[in-house]
């Protein structure tokens, strides 16, 4: 993995020195990859933890954060005196120890059935290649004309309800809604780790108490808060228990909201640490040290205690009162001149790409 670090800084450092750019950014996704599948040979209270395993495998992953340092330090030898450097993490890290299959959690709560469900008796070869499919299938598992309630993606940590009108097949009445949305939160929070006795979710939102904007009406109706606990959500859906263990050799970190921010250069205090920043308020900030107009509908906010007050009293932060835009563009502005195209085909093919 080290070597993948110094090639792919390789070419950054080439980037950066060739173009000059006034913002460049770059992204090393090593040490998202270590916590995930090496926090187990980090962390000697993890349940996959093998001390012998670890004694092997603590060095590469030290090596991989020493390399990262030593590409932070020659980075810095680069820039000139005008630069402001953020380093910055999009979430943190911490142990997983189990998964909670909320699908399985739904059907056995009577919110959400599968199709074609057999119970007792031995399968055939078709009928369990089509259990095991269905296992890592759920959305096409589902028979649609009854649940009213089913899990998003793992990564969403979200449930929607089957709301009539919204849904394609959607069974919840609209003056239904709420109410079933309170009994799905009270249940949910009084689920227990059956090992341990520890409550599964920290803490359990309504979509809106998370999210604003024009886009709410995407996101899950109940938003799932694992906090630091170490669990997270499953994908699967029939068969097995509700709660189940991580394999050994699968993921054994899992992610958290705390994350990194350090900065670095030109205005910026030293030595002081930094409260209350949250990952959108990233954007903004940058913007802001740019000399640059903030969209006025931009999320986040400007992050001054990053910088020496000499600076931000002379230099208030300011808005474009014109907004953003829409986040998805009308075709037309897609349209590419035939410049535009060359010279896209022409960076291409300088990175090796064509």
């Amino acid at each position: 993995m080290p070597v993948r670090l110094n090639r792919q800084e390789k070419i950054n450092s080439y980037l950066f020195k060739k173009y000059s750019p006034d913002f460049f950014t770059n992204l090393f996704a090593i040490p998202d990859i270590v916590h995930h599948l090496f926090w187990k040979y980090m962390d000697s209270s993890h349940p996959h933890y093998r001390e012998k395993e670890s004694r092997r495998y603590l060095p590469l992953i030290e090596d991989c954060y020493q390399t990262l340092d030593d590409i932070i330090g020659k980075r810095l030898k680069m820039i000139d005196e005008d630069t402001v450097v953020i380093i910055m993490s999009d979430h943190g890290g911490g142990p997983l120890h189990r998964f909670i299959q909320l699908n399985r959690w739904l059907e056995k709560c009577g919110l959400l059935a599968l199709k074609n469900k057999h119970k007792g008796g031995s399968l055939s070869f078709a009928r369990k290649l089509m259990k095991r499919l269905l296992h890592y299938a759920p959305q096409s598992a589902i028979d649609w004309s009854q649940p009213k309630a089913f899990a998003g993606r793992s990564s969403e940590h979200g449930i929607y309800c089957n709301l009539k009108g919204r849904e394609k097949d959607g069974i919840v009445n609209p003056e239904d809604y709420e109410e079933l949305r309170r009994t799905i939160i009270a249940q949910l929070s009084e689920i227990t780790d059956p090992y341990t006795g520890q409550k599964i979710f920290e803490k359990i939102y309504r979509r809106e108490d998370v999210y604003s904007g024009p886009y709410v009406s995407y996101a899950p109706d109940i938003v799932l808060g694992f906090g630091n606990n170490p669990y997270e959500p499953g994908d699967a859906l029939s068969g097995g228990e509700i709660i189940e263990n991580v394999k050994s050799d699968g993921f054994s970190g899992m992610h958290r909201p705390d994350g990194i921010l350090i900065a670095y250069g030109n205005n910026v205090k030293k030595g002081s640490a930094l409260h209350g920043a949250a990952i959108c308020d990233l954007a903004p900030t940058i913007l802001y040290a740019m000399g640059l107009k903030i969209p006025s509908d931009m999320d986040g906010k400007v992050l001054y205690d990053i910088f020496e007050p000499s600076f931000t009293d002379k230099h208030p932060a300011e808005y474009d009162k014109t907004a953003a835009g829409k986040a998805e563009p009308d075709e037309k502005e897609l349209n590419y001149t035939g410049n535009d195209t060359e010279e896209i085909a022409k960076r291409l093919k300088s990175l090796g790409y064509i």
